[in-house]
């Protein structure tokens, strides 16, 4: 699971120059497009679209999006 605490952890440790796991990138990312979500930056198909197009960056992830139709943050 992807704790919401999780981004600014995520933040403070990019500015150390700390390099995160595909997983850990994953989870910042789908923190970022809720948040967009939620400040109607975005819609929900849009981010459900980037989603989709990380299948070749994460293809387990992706996967599971693709079947589901939905995002979760299961793998993590």
């Amino acid at each position: 699971a992807c704790p919401s605490t999780f981004l600014p952890q995520y933040y403070i440790h990019e500015k150390m120059g700390y390099k995160p796991t595909w997983g850990e990138t994953i989870c910042a990312l789908r923190l970022m497009l809720q948040e967009m979500i939620n400040l109607d930056v975005i819609s929900q198909p849009v981010a459900l679209d980037v989603f989709k197009s990380m299948h070749m960056a994460y293809p387990e992830y992706a996967t599971s999006v693709f079947h589901s139709n939905q995002i979760s943050g299961d793998i993590l």
